[in-house]
């Protein structure tokens, strides 16, 4: 008779991680309209200049992450 393979927890190691990192970002990317009135009053600057700021980062995020994480796979974090 066969026997049942066992459950891989690495899965829900997974799962956990996913859960995660979709609380963090998404606490980033969805929420930062709230705090444009914030911003917007505390340093004068333009609903425009925040969202520039905010898409400059982004680009810079998204260029430099596939670097960093071969830096990290590299040396460790």
């Amino acid at each position: 008779m066969r026997e049942k393979p066992k459950f891989f927890y690495g899965y829900w190691i997974l799962a956990a991680a996913f859960v995660c990192l979709v609380v963090s970002v998404g606490s980033v990317w969805w929420t930062f309209s709230l705090f444009i009135k914030p911003i917007e009053a505390d340093l004068s600057w333009s609903r425009g200049t925040i969202m520039v700021a905010f898409s400059i980062f982004t680009l810079v995020a998204g260029v430099t992450a596939p670097f960093i994480g071969r830096l990290i796979d590299q040396y460790g974090a």
